[in-house]
């Protein structure tokens, strides 16, 4: 029964996705019609009734009959084959929970084009809509012969959900209106700014851009922590969650402040005050500490194969990340001791992907040039990151790897951008080491 619901709804893919491809291809030739109508016809007698003539056709006209039924063939066999390859890899003789298995295989054709167009169009756009629709609707199917205490649930929806997003560090309500996908910052762009005219996301939709975005953040940070409490069972599923934990770690850790009030820099230290964000951050420290174990397993080494050095600095960025946070906030209520958990495990990190000054063999030189460079940029050339250097090595006695890496920096310049960068947090860091002292002066005499 399971088996010819799986194939029925593998059909109704087949047809939705014909429909959609069938209906932008039409859209595309009606817009281009248009414009060469409007750039190749002369003003004059007429004129009205001869673009009409150059715009208007019928699109089951592109191709003759025959190139049509080629057209449905080729298409029908590929996701066939598709159906076919995730089949195998999903239902092998290792597989758990085949009847949601059957929704699932099914599921995975539709997530593979949707893979292909979310790297053209934003995820969020009104065009994918109806794909996404039902997607969620097959996810709803196949969950439902999952049990509760088994992860898998998360792990499909992580997939099919929140990846289309994390692959290009986006936020739903981004550009969501417009059918291209701008590169990130993309309001910025020039040709966001002709399409846009130099608008921001806040512009665009004021009213409700950011509640769509805080939803999308509290289900992925509900996503985490049950990928991170509960087990998999099927060894298939387990080694997909392996190999996407870092990148979704790292991509909440990265976008979590968007869950109160955006990215400035005042919307983050209000965030440090709210009640619930300090055991959040220290919830994502610990399953990401419990993970890195796992990662350093030879077993799981393999596994990520070439892409382990990647893999590795995502997980330690998403580290970071929330070591950053929880230090801060410590300092913000002016209770920071240079022993505790945070401290202790930020400098650890911190060393092990700068790796020794000068000698460029910290992790995040260990995999693609560009991508490296850009982690090291943001976790130890970053202002803030000087500051959480000077705090660990000036005010703690921690050996601290990771400098600029432009050779005419002092290190004194170093410092004093560090400490600009903190503001108050480098006062009340102050006032705390000096009631300390006080204390400490106090009991002595």
């Amino acid at each position: 029964m399971h088996l010819v619901a799986g194939i029925l709804l593998l059909i109704i893919v087949i047809i939705i996705l014909g429909l959609w491809y069938f209906g932008v291809i039409t859209i595309i030739i009606t817009i281009l019609r248009i414009l060469r109508a409007i750039f190749t016809t002369l003003p004059g007698t007429l004129y009205g009734k001869r673009i009409k003539e150059k715009i208007s056709f019928n699109p089951l006209h592109i191709f003759n009959k025959r190139k049509w039924i080629q057209v449905v063939v080729i298409f029908t066999l590929l996701n066939i084959s598709l159906y076919a390859y995730n089949r195998s890899w999903l239902m092998d003789e290792h597989a758990k929970y085949l009847q949601a298995k059957e929704y699932f295989t099914a599921g995975e054709v539709l997530a593979s084009h949707l893979n292909f167009l979310t790297a053209i169009l934003h995820p969020g756009s009104l065009s994918l809509k109806p794909l996404f629709t039902l997607e969620h609707g097959i996810y709803l199917l196949g969950a439902s012969h999952l049990p509760k205490d088994d992860a898998e649930e998360a792990l499909w929806y992580y997939r099919w959900f929140i990846y289309p997003y994390a692959k290009q560090d986006l936020l739903p309500k981004a550009n969501r209106y417009l059918w291209i996908l701008f590169p990130q910052n993309n309001h910025s762009s020039l040709l966001a700014r002709i399409l846009m005219r130099d608008l921001t996301i806040k512009d665009i939709a004021p009213k409700n851009y950011r509640a769509p975005q805080q939803r999308f953040l509290e289900n992925t940070f509900a996503i985490i922590e049950k990928l991170s409490t509960y087990p998999i069972s099927d060894p298939n599923m387990q080694r997909e969650y392996l190999k996407g934990f870092p990148g979704l770690a790292f991509y909440y850790s990265l976008n979590q402040i968007y869950r109160y009030n955006g990215p400035a820099p005042s919307a983050r230290k209000a965030m440090r005050k709210e009640t619930w964000y300090t055991p959040h951050n220290e919830a994502q420290m610990k399953w990401y500490l419990a993970f890195e174990k796992e990662m350093n397993t030879s077993q799981i080494q393999k596994l990520y194969s070439k892409h382990l050095a990647k893999n590795q600095s995502l997980l330690y960025g998403a580290i970071l990340n929330v070591t950053e946070d929880l230090i801060l906030a410590k300092i913000g209520r002016m209770n920071f001791t240079c022993n505790g958990d945070y401290m202790q495990t930020y400098v650890r990190v911190r060393n092990l992907v700068a790796g020794e000054d000068g000698k460029e063999n910290g992790l995040f030189f260990k995999f693609s040039k560009n991508e490296g460079y850009w982690m090291y940029d943001a976790f130890i050339q970053m202002p803030m990151s000087k500051f959480y250097k000077n705090v660990a090595r000036d005010y703690c006695g921690y050996i601290v790897f990771g400098k600029d890496t432009f050779s005419n920096v002092s290190e004194q310049w170093q410092t004093s951008t560090g400490n600009t960068a903190a503001g108050d947090y480098l006062d009340k860091l102050n006032q705390q080491l000096k009631s300390i002292g006080e204390k400490n002066e106090s009991n002595n005499q």
